[in-house]
């Protein structure tokens, strides 16, 4: 595209997901007190590479702030 000229999109109006109301009591009910994550990652000159871990939600470690390294 040439400096200058611009490009529009047209976006549609969804509806929020249902789980982004839920308190975080609800969230752990319906979800369980595990937050699984899938970190992919990728730099100039390595191959990509993906990092998987399970961790507690806060909730259920303690109270207040919580720090978590990934492995």
């Amino acid at each position: 595209m040439p400096v200058g000229e611009s490009l529009q999109f047209a976006l549609e109006p969804t509806r929020p997901p249902q789980w982004s109301g839920w308190s975080l009591e609800g969230w752990e009910t319906q979800v369980g007190g595990m937050l699984r994550l899938q970190l992919e990652a990728q730099r100039e000159g390595w191959e990509p590479w993906t990092l998987v871990c399970e961790l507690r939600t806060p909730h259920e470690m303690a109270p207040g702030k919580v720090t978590v390294e990934v492995p």
